[in-house]
């Protein structure tokens, strides 16, 4: 194989992982988002049924008003904080920096005035 397909196939091969890890990384931030948001529900006595969408419903949609975030952006950020509240035995600076930038659609976390 000439050197310029050599490098088109590693440039390939690098995109193509790069784009499977952000989709792996967007999926499993979605399903920790969807169970902090069941929990969240649970807690707060919004669940009628053992599954427990309507409870979910109500807080992403409280969520969403508050924060002006669409009900799936509402599952994003609970699923970056999440993972941002995860204590990790290493790599904790590789995990500031990464959901520092997951949260950039949700508003500044550190700049955060909220009240708790």
């Amino acid at each position: 194989m000439s050197r310029l397909k050599k490098i088109t196939v590693t440039a390939v091969a690098i995109v193509a992982g790069l784009l499977a890890a952000g989709l792996a990384l967007q999926q499993w931030t979605m399903a920790r988002g969807h169970k902090a948001l069941y929990e969240l529900a649970k807690e707060g006595g919004f669940c009628k049924t053992d599954k427990c969408q309507e409870g979910m419903n109500y807080a992403s949609a409280y969520l969403g008003n508050e924060f002006g975030l669409s009900p799936q952006m509402v599952k994003w950020c609970m699923g970056v904080d999440s993972i941002a509240h995860q204590n990790v035995t290493f790599g904790n600076s590789i995990k500031k920096i990464l959901t520092n930038a997951m949260y950039v659609p949700c508003g500044d976390p550190i700049g955060d005035t909220t009240e708790e």
